[in-house]
């Protein structure tokens, strides 16, 4: 089922199955409220206009590239591309003005899923072509997912994310975590990253265990992108086909909220993979069908198999 109302001048559509309720906005595709039951599992602004003026990224989509990329500078044809800087001398999270300050079209509101879409101009934050993206919320029984669409009329460079906080107990560093990633890449005094490094002591998650201490790091997968997320009531399992995942503990999120209230598992392409040969290519060429997905499972935290 699902319904529309009018949110702080912008549209709100909320889908609800047998267990969860979805809501999202259209500004910044952004989901303002994730329920199950009378618990909300997302962290979000009061209000969209509230939104707009933070800068947690809270529950939005992002792009045209998430995470960061050096200098603002990319390789495309052979030729230095350089793009729109707003963190520093580098670009985080698609440059000012990204994916997730701007008012989404509603393409589809069906009983099940919301689909809206998004036109990003040749030259916007200095990304080359014209680019045509999509976002698919789809909510059935216990099951959330979120499928990315693209097309451009150039080659590009494009690797969205969804930037969803969870809030599964008061302080997200006593949130558990599994994840089936075998590398984390360590990072330098801009958070960039430096060479991959095996998944051990603090980084190892193979076990279900408290996150325990600040992450912001790029974890690599072994295969299929796989995490689990387990609270005080409710648990989330997410798996992906993105090829790598970022763990941001919140650490520097601003008021309305406060640090560690969140936790944000983002399905991505390596930050500054661009300039890194050594990680999967996040190049869309012209023409070419842009398609991931992520998919969380919610359920009951006394069900998860330790």
């Amino acid at each position: 089922m699902i319904s529309r109302e009018l949110l702080d001048g912008f549209t709100q559509y909320t889908l609800r199955s047998s267990t969860l309720t979805l809501s999202v906005v259209t500004l910044g595709a952004t989901v303002t409220h994730l329920k199950r039951g009378d618990e909300d599992l997302a962290l979000c602004c009061p209000t969209p206009r509230e939104h707009a003026q933070n800068s947690s990224y809270a529950n939005s989509i992002v792009g045209r590239y998430a995470n960061r990329i050096r200098l603002g500078q990319v390789r495309i044809g052979g030729e230095t591309v350089q793009l729109s800087c707003n963190e520093g001398r580098n670009q985080l999270h698609g440059g000012p003005n990204g994916f997730d300050k701007q008012l989404w079209t509603v393409e589809e509101a069906a009983e099940d899923r919301l689909t809206l879409s998004l036109c990003s101009p040749h030259g916007e934050n200095g990304y080359p072509g014209e680019l045509r993206a999509a976002v698919s919320y789809t909510l059935r029984g216990d099951t959330l997912r979120i499928d990315f669409t693209a097309q451009c009329d150039r080659d590009t460079i494009f690797a969205p994310t969804t930037h969803l906080y969870f809030t599964l107990n008061g302080d997200c560093l006593q949130t558990k975590l599994r994840m089936n990633a075998g590398q984390y890449l360590p990072v330098d005094g801009e958070n960039l990253p430096l060479a991959p490094e095996r998944a051990a002591g603090d980084f190892d998650f193979s076990a279900l265990r408290p996150i325990g201490q600040d992450y912001d790091h790029c974890f690599i997968p072994e295969g299929e992108g796989r995490a689990l997320l387990v609270g005080e009531r409710t648990a989330i399992e997410l798996r992906s086909d993105f090829p790598a995942m970022q763990l941001y503990t919140g650490l520097f999120l601003e008021s309305p909220f406060h640090p560690h209230q969140g936790v944000a598992l983002e399905p991505e392409w390596c930050p500054d993979s661009p300039n890194r040969a050594e990680f999967a290519s996040p190049l869309l060429r012209a023409g070419e069908h842009f398609q991931r997905f992520v998919e969380y499972r919610i359920f009951d935290a006394g069900e998860v198999v330790q």
